[in-house]
């Protein structure tokens, strides 16, 4: 049918950052138990934009720390070791380096987390700002957008690190299915066996900064526009 190759097609396009959010929240509606703590900056908007209403409550925690995205993986860790809840983690690309060493955090706590990362290069909130018509082009992406160009796929070579990176609809459900019910903590195991014990999963989605901003861009007209037609 139309409606069967139209699902099949969306499956295999290209992930926004919006679809992506949408679909790991209703997988976690859905059947999981997972904690989700969501990072500052985009993550946390874009739970409040995109995530469906759900059948049952979805627990989430959030921190914001004095730079707002600073200690993200770390104090997900915390929330991690103090449940029997697996624990999932929605931030950027950014926020994943400024807390790398909360991973190895989570690997000495024997600590499991799944992480799922919002790859867009940089800063991609301040497209949204003022501050984006406010300066040039240059000023506005040493600054503000800060891209760092790197490739992610380096937390892999962590000790008990998995890096997935996920481009469709079908891979992330599949990378999600795949790392479902991981145990939020390990106890009574000796300092060596907690690298073979911890498993953290990392599943990167990368997305277009500048492709984001179009889309919200949608979002914000089509609301106006059936406000509109009340």
């Amino acid at each position: 049918s139309s409606d069967n190759a139209s699902s099949s097609a969306s499956a295999s396009e290209n992930l926004t950052e919006a679809k992506a959010v949408r679909i790991l929240c209703d997988f976690l509606a859905n059947g999981s138990e997972d904690i989700l703590y969501a990072s500052s900056s985009l993550p946390i908007r874009h739970l409040e934009f995109f995530a469906a209403p759900a059948n049952k409550p979805l627990r989430v925690l959030a921190n914001r720390g004095a730079n707002g995205i600073d200690g993200v993986i770390s104090s997900a860790c915390g929330a991690a070791s103090e449940s029997s809840s697996p624990t999932t983690v929605l931030l950027g690309d950014l926020a994943l380096l400024h807390d790398i060493g909360g991973l190895l955090t989570a690997i000495q706590m024997g600590v499991s987390l799944r992480l799922v990362v919002l790859n867009n290069n940089g800063g991609a909130i301040f497209l949204q700002l003022p501050i984006a018509d406010a300066v040039d082009a240059d000023t506005f992406k040493k600054f503000f957008q800060t891209p760092h160009n790197l490739d992610l796929s380096f937390v892999g070579d962590f000790p008990g690190v998995r890096h997935t990176r996920v481009s469709t609809a079908d891979e992330l459900q599949s990378a999600l299915l795949e790392t479902n019910g991981k145990v939020g903590a390990t106890s009574n195991i000796s300092d060596r066996e907690l690298e073979r014990q911890s498993e953290i999963a990392v599943i990167e989605i990368q997305t277009e900064a500048s492709g984001h901003a179009s889309v919200m861009k949608r979002c914000y007209e089509a609301v106006e526009a059936a406000l509109g037609a009340l």
